[in-house]
């Protein structure tokens, strides 16, 4: 991601739907890192939150998805970076 991007990020727990049931509910929590989490949406076997990225960071997040008895827990690790300086070239001409 880049500063000032906004991302929509889903999570496909359908493998772990088909061994369990279905999601209950699903936290997201930034366990480091300088972004902001939008309210997390969970459905049947998909959860999703927009990630937004203010400065250069390594963010990690843990999404935690119950199904009532049995919870899976995800690691999402981030990387902000500034895009490459786009320098000016003159070719060799002074103005």
């Amino acid at each position: 991601m880049n500063p000032g991007d906004a991302e929509n990020i889903r999570i496909d727990l359908s493998s772990w739907v088909a061994d369990n049931s279905n999601i209950s509910s699903a936290t997201w929590t930034l366990k480091s890192g300088d972004v902001s989490l939008g309210t997390p949406v969970t459905t049947t076997n998909l959860t999703r939150c927009v990630i937004t990225a203010t400065t250069p960071t390594r963010a990690r997040i843990v999404i935690k998805a119950i199904d009532g008895a049995q919870s899976v827990s995800i690691t999402l690790l981030i990387r902000v970076i500034e895009p490459q300086d786009i320098g000016t070239y003159d070719y060799g001409w002074i103005e």
